[in-house]
């Protein structure tokens, strides 16, 4: 087994040293007060000027903000309500043309599709027949 060390032999190094105070050092001590009053904390120029433009700032950005939700819309889903109408021909066959796009307006009786008119003829004939 390993026996503990000593780290320090020297037992005067381990008592507290005391000092002597000169009358001077004595009087200079007693010559200050002991509790200063507190300095007054001021602001400073620098400190001031740059909290007056932060809010400067705030009210000119947040203003523009508030300006814009206030005045404009925004919707995430838009819908439009509007009346859906079938739309169905008379007579089967081939579409030819569109007429139309999506979005166009457009009134009762407007040709919407043109439809290949063999297969009509054909299915007039068959039925005048029949």
């Amino acid at each position: 087994m390993n026996k503990p060390r000593d780290i320090c032999t020297d037992s005067d190094a381990l008592k507290p040293k005391l000092v002597e105070l000169t009358q001077e050092a004595a009087a200079a001590a007693l010559s200050q007060p002991s509790d200063p009053a507190p300095a007054r904390r001021r602001f400073k120029p620098l400190r001031l000027g740059i909290l007056i433009l932060m809010i400067i700032a705030l009210v000119v950005f947040g203003g523009r903000w508030l300006g814009g939700r206030w005045s404009q819309v925004s919707i995430d889903d838009a819908r439009i309500a509007a009346s859906l109408v079938t739309v169905s021909s008379e007579v089967s066959g081939e579409v030819e043309a569109i007429a139309v796009t999506t979005g166009t307006r457009v009134a009762a009786g407007d040709v919407l599709v043109s439809i290949d008119t063999d297969q009509a003829k054909l299915s007039w004939k068959a039925q005048r027949r029949g």
